[in-house]
């Protein structure tokens, strides 16, 4: 009698298939399990939102290519722009806030009765939001 060890050609075959049976079905899977990134999105709007505000309170206002600056009802200076990776606030020139991080590029550009802000985050992700401006 042989001492056989090892798997049949068969047993091997039917191994390989179901194996590929379940990758196949498991790959469509994981994809549904997939989440998106609402953080940037959310912190994007709320910038938007917090610009809105300052400007409604504001006396008056500058619009450059990076750079908002505006005068506070307390007659501070604000300016809104970017360091490195950071949108900041900063007031009279002194210290800064940060808004919001992992930011590549923000671009703000004067319309009839807006302001447009658009807004590159590091994971590619781009936002588009006017600013309206008081009457």
């Amino acid at each position: 009698m042989r001492n056989e060890v090892g798997f049949t050609l068969l047993e091997v075959i039917i191994t390989l298939l179901l194996t590929m049976t379940i990758l196949s079905i498991s790959v469509p899977l994981i994809s549904l399990f997939k989440t998106e990134d609402y953080y940037t999105e959310t912190s994007a709007r709320q910038l938007s939102a917090i610009i809105q505000e300052e400007l409604n309170q504001s006396r008056s206002f500058m619009v450059r290519s990076e750079i908002l600056s505006f005068i506070d009802q307390q007659q501070r200076h604000v300016v809104i722009d970017q360091y490195e990776s950071v949108v900041r606030r900063r007031v009279d020139r002194k210290g800064h806030e940060v808004m919001i991080q992992g930011v590549r590029n923000i671009h703000f550009s004067r319309k009839e009765s807006s302001i447009q802000m658009k807004v590159e985050m590091m994971n590619g992700a781009i936002y588009k939001y006017l600013i309206h401006l008081p009457k």
